[in-house]
C-alpha cells in the first residue's frame, strides 16, 4: 500500500503513546529489511523520526481497515439495541414500585439482587409492604420494577452511549472576559495586547487558543485551555498586563465568565469566585475536531457567538434539542473546530469555533431545523447574536448575518493557536558528554581554529548526535554535545580523534575535565572505554523528559542551557531528591520554552541537565519552579549551588541582570554550533 504515499505527504501517525499526531513522510524504503515499518515519518512541530507500519499510519490515500463481518455486526447492533439494567444500584431495603399479578403497581421493598442466570429476565426479590403470606414476595425484572434509582442508572447511561468518542470529547476550559473601555482610552489599552501575547507566547502549555477582538469601545479576549490548572498558570503568566487593563478599565469596566466542564469549574471558583465570576457549565455532548492544519499558528478562526434567554419552563425541551444540533454538525461541515453547549441559569450559550466564513455559513444550513425551533422557542429578543474573527471573513459573512442584528468582533492581528495538545514528552534517554578543557593564555586563538575541524567531523559523522557546540568563558571551554546513546558517544570520540588529541596536545594532562551524564544503562557502555581518561560518571534520573524544539526547524543551535550543580549535605540526598517529582510537575505544566530537562546525581552532588528554546524560556521555566527551587537551595545552603549559563551571547545579555548577581558564570556558545 506505499505506492499510495508519497515523499512530502502530511497524514497522521502513531507516536510511542498510542495517539496519532500530525506528520510529513520523510522517506518510502522497498528493502526488505524494512518491509515491516517501510515508512519514515517526521512529527510535525518536532525534531524526531521514527519508521513506521502501515498500519500506524492515517490518511485519505491509505484504505480504511476491513469492516467486520456482517454477523459480527449484526450481533453488536442487537446487543446495543437492548441495553443492559444495572441492577447493582438497587440495594436489600431499597424502596420501589412493582407489578403484582393483579396488573397494579403497588410499593415495595428490595429483598435480594441475584446474580444467577436462571434469573436473568427477573433477578430482583421485592415484598410488596403490608402484605403477609403467600404472593408478599415476588421475583420481578425490568418490566415490572419502577425506581428512581434504575432511571438515574438508565438515564447515565444514555448519555455516556450517546457521548462523542474520547478524542472527539470537549473538555476544553474558556475564559469570557468582555472589558468595557472608556473613551479616549482604546489606543493606551491595545498597547498591552502586546505583553498579553507574549506572556502567553511564553507561559502554559495548556493555552490552546489565544486573541483579543474588538467591537466599538468593547474588548474580548477569546482565549481557551485543556483545563482549569491552565486556566489558573496563565492568568498567573499574564498577571502585569491584566492589572494595567484593569486599571484602565475601572472597577466596573470587566464582566467575567469562564466556561467549562463542571469538574474543572470547582477547581476555579475559590480563585474566581470573587471577581464576580459567572459559571457556565458545558454539555457532555460537546465536540472537538480540532485545527485541520497544525503547523500554522496563526489564529484565524471564526466563533459565532449566540446566547440565548430561555423562558422559565422550557429549559427541559430546550435542551433536547441539543441532540439534533450536535448530530447536524457532527454530520455537517469538516470546517467546524469545536462545538458545545453551556448553561448558566436561565441562559445558554453555544461555543463554536470554524476555519472561516465558509463553514460558519455551511454549518448554519446543517442545523437549520433545530436553530429554527430554538429560535421560535425563546421568542423575539431571546437571542443575541455576534461573530469573531479576522475583518476579511467577517465581511464574508455580513450580507447573510447582518439582517439578524449580528455584532461582528473584529480579531486582532496578533491572535495565536497553539492547539488542544503538543505530543507529549518521552523519557529523556539522551547521552552527554561533559569535557571542560583549560586552555593556556597564548594558546586559546590556536584552540578556537581546531572548531571547524571538530564540526566538520561531527556534521559528517554518526547519526546519534542530537546537538554539537562549544562555548567559552575567560580561558576555559565548553563542548555541549549530546548523544542518542552510548554508542553514539563512542563512534563521535573516534571520528574526531585526530582534532581531539590536538586538543588535548595543547591544554596539557591535567587541562581537561571530563564526565559523562545519562542512563545508568548507557553509561555502562561507556566505563571501560572512558574510565581511564578519568571521566566522572552522572547517572539521569528517570523521570527526565524530551519535549524537543516545538515548532523549530533549522538546524543552527541556538538553544540555552541552565547548568546548576548542588553540593548535597550529608544524610540529606534522599530528601533532596524526594524534591524531583515537583520540578518535573512544574516543568511539565510550565513554559513551551524547554527542550529537555532531567537530574543526574554523582556522589554528593546532582545535577539538572536542561535546555530551553531561549532566554525568556529561561526565566519563564525559573518563574515555573520558584517553590521547589527555594526548598531545594534552603536544603544545601548558600554555597551549595554553583551555577552557570550557555547560550549565544545575545540571550545571555538578556539573563544577567536578573541572573548575574546569584554569581552565574555565563559561557558563551560558538556561531557554529548546529542542532541536528
Amino acid at each position: 500500500m506505499t505506492e499510495k504515499l508519497e515523499v512530502g505527504m502530511k497524514l497522521h501517525a502513531k507516536y510511542s503513546d498510542g495517539e496519532f499526531y500530525p506528520a510529513i513522510v520523510e522517506v518510502i524504503s522497498t528493502s526488505k529489511s524494512r518491509s515491516k515499518a517501510p515508512v519514515k515519518v517526521s512529527f510535525v512541530g518536532y525534531d524526531e523520526s521514527a519508521w513506521k507500519a502501515v498500519d500506524d499510519l492515517k490518511s485519505k490515500k491509505l484504505p480504511k481497515a476491513v469492516a467486520k463481518s456482517s454477523a459480527k455486526a449484526k450481533a453488536k447492533a442487537k446487543a446495543k439495541a437492548k441495553a443492559k439494567v444495572d441492577y447493582s444500584v438497587l440495594k436489600k431495603g431499597s424502596k420501589v414500585q412493582a407489578k403484582a399479578d393483579d396488573g397494579k403497581w403497588y410499593p415495595a421493598e428490595v429483598v435480594s439482587v441475584s446474580k444467577q442466570p436462571g434469573k436473568a429476565d427477573a433477578p430482583v426479590k421485592v415484598h410488596y409492604s403490608g402484605w403477609t403470606g403467600p404472593g408478599a414476595d415476588d421475583w420481578v425484572g425490568e418490566d415490572k420494577l419502577k425506581s428512581k434509582a434504575l432511571t438515574a442508572a438508565a438515564a447515565a447511561a444514555k448519555a455516556k452511549a450517546d457521548a462523542p468518542p474520547k478524542k472527539l470529547q470537549d473538555a476544553h476550559v474558556t475564559i469570557v472576559p468582555y472589558f468595557t473601555v472608556p473613551d479616549g482610552k482604546m489606543d493606551e489599552f491595545k498597547k498591552s495586547f502586546v505583553d498579553f501575547y507574549k506572556g502567553t507566547r511564553e507561559g502554559t502549555r495548556a493555552c490552546i487558543y489565544y486573541g483579543f477582538a474588538v467591537h466599538g469601545n468593547k474588548v474580548h479576549c477569546r482565549e481557551g485551555y485543556k483545563d482549569a490548572e491552565g486556566v489558573l498558570a496563565h492568568l498567573s503568566d499574564v498577571k502585569a498586563p491584566l492589572d494595567k487593563a484593569l486599571e484602565i478599565v475601572g472597577q466596573d469596566g470587566l464582566n467575567l465568565s469562564v466556561m467549562g466542564p463542571k469538574r474543572e469549574l470547582e477547581k476555579l471558583k475559590e480563585a474566581m469566585g470573587p471577581l464576580g465570576t459567572e459559571f457556565w457549565e458545558t454539555d457532555g455532548g460537546s465536540l472537538w475536531f480540532g485545527k485541520r492544519d497544525p503547523t500554522d499558528d496563526k489564529d484565524t478562526h471564526v466563533t459565532i457567538v449566540p446566547y440565548f434567554t430561555v423562558p422559565e419552563g422550557k429549559m427541559g425541551a430546550f435542551k433536547k434539542g441539543f441532540a439534533n444540533f450536535y448530530k447536524g454538525t457532527r454530520a455537517g461541515t469538516k470546517e467546524c473546530y469545536y462545538y458545545g453547549f453551556a448553561i448558566s441559569g436561565n441562559k445558554v450559550f453555544c461555543r463554536e469555533g470554524y476555519a472561516c466564513a465558509d463553514g460558519v455559513l455551511a454549518h448554519l444550513g446543517d442545523v437549520k431545523a433545530p436553530l429554527d425551533k430554538a429560535v421560535k422557542m425563546v421568542g423575539e429578543g431571546g437571542l443575541k447574536l455576534a461573530v469573531m474573527g479576522p475583518k476579511s471573513e467577517l465581511d464574508k459573512l455580513k450580507e447573510a448575518m447582518g439582517p439578524l442584528g449580528t455584532e461582528f468582533w473584529e480579531l486582532d492581528e496578533g491572535s495565536i493557536w497553539f492547539g488542544r495538545r503538543a505530543m507529549p514528552p518521552r523519557a529523556d534517554t539522551h547521552v552527554t558528554i561533559v569535557p571542560y578543557f583549560t586552555v593556556p593564555e597564548d594558546k586559546k586563538d590556536e584552540f578556537k581554529k581546531g572548531f571547524k575541524d571538530f564540526y566538520r567531523l561531527t556534521r559528517s559523522g554518526t547519526k546519534s548526535c542530537l546537538y554539537y557546540g562549544f562555548a567559552q568563558q575567560g580561558n576555559q571551554v565548553h563542548c555541549r554535545e549530546g548523544y542518542r546513546n552510548a554508542e553514539g558517544v563512542l563512534a563521535h570520540l573516534g571520528e574526531v580523534k585526530a582534532p581531539l588529541d590536538k586538543a588535548v596536545a595543547m591544554v596539557g594532562p591535567s587541562g581537561l575535565q571530563l564526565a559523562v551524564m545519562g542512563p545508568k544503562a548507557e553509561l555502562e557502555h561507556l566505563k571501560e572505554p572512558m574510565g581511564g581518561l578519568g571521566t566522572v560518571f552522572w547517572e539521569t534520573d528517570e523521570g527526565g523528559m524530551w519535549f524537543g524544539r516545538r515548532g523549530r526547524t533549522d538546524r543552527r543551535d541556538r538553544h540555552v542551557t541552565i547548568c546548576p550543580c548542588f553540593t548535597i549535605p550529608s544524610g540529606k540526598m534522599d530528601a533532596f531528591k524526594a524534591g524531583f517529582v515537583d520540578f518535573y510537575k512544574s516543568t511539565r505544566e510550565g513554559t513551551k520554552g524547554c527542550i529537555y530537562y532531567g537530574f543526574a546525581v554523582s556522589g554528593d552532588q546532582v545535577f539538572c541537565r536542561e535546555g530551553y528554546s531561549n532566554a525568556e524560556g529561561v526565566l519563564a521555566h525559573l518563574g515555573d519552579v520558584k517553590a521547589p527551587l527555594d526548598k531545594a537551595v534552603e536544603m544545601v545552603g548558600k554555597d551549595g549551588l554553583k551555577l552557570a549559563v550557555m547560550g549565544p551571547r545575545n540571550e545571555l545579555e538578556k539573563l544577567k541582570e536578573a541572573m548575574g548577581p546569584l554569581g552565574t558564570v555565563f559561557w558563551d556558545l560558538d556561531g557554529g554550533a548546529f542542532w541536528r
